[in-house]
C-alpha cells in the first residue's frame, strides 16, 4: 500500500475556499463594517492567529481609528482605539534620542501599542476606491 499525506493540500484548499467565499461576499455588499467583521472572522480562524484588528486611516488627518476587532481585550481596545498624529515636539524628541530622522506615524504608534501589549504586529495597507 501507499500512504500519501494530504494535510498540506487540504489546508491550501481550505484557504482558497475562504478566499473565494470572501471575494463573493465583497462583491455582494457595500457595507464596510460587515466586510471588516467577515475579514476578521476569516483571519482569526486561520492557524496561528488569535486576534485581529482593522484600522482605517483618515485621509485628511492621517489618524487611525479602530473599525473592527476580534479576540482583543476590552482594556486593549480602550487604549488603542484611536491614534492621532503626534505633535512635532514628540517627533523632535525621538529624533534627538535616536540621533537621526524619525517620523512617528500613527501606524508606528499603533504597532508599538500592540507590541507593548505582548502581541505580534504586522501592518498591511489597502485602499478603498
Amino acid at each position: 500500500g501507499v500512504a500519501i499525506d494530504v494535510t498540506e493540500r487540504k489546508a491550501v484548499e481550505g484557504l482558497l475556499q475562504m478566499q473565494s467565499d470572501f471575494g463573493t461576499f465583497l462583491g455582494s455588499t457595500d457595507d464596510l463594517k460587515a466586510a471588516i467583521e467577515k475579514l476578521l472572522r476569516i483571519a482569526v480562524s486561520c492557524e496561528g492567529i488569535e486576534a485581529g484588528a482593522v484600522y482605517l486611516v483618515d485621509q485628511t488627518t492621517g489618524e487611525l481609528s479602530l473599525e473592527g476587532h476580534q479576540g482583543l481585550s476590552t482594556n486593549f481596545v480602550g487604549c488603542a482605539s484611536h491614534f492621532g498624529v503626534l505633535p512635532a515636539q514628540l517627533e523632535l524628541e525621538a529624533q534627538h534620542r535616536t540621533g537621526g530622522a524619525v517620523h512617528i506615524t500613527p501606524m508606528i504608534a499603533m504597532i508599538n501599542e500592540l507590541k507593548a501589549a505582548g502581541l505580534r504586529a504586522a501592518a498591511g495597507e489597502g485602499r478603498r476606491k
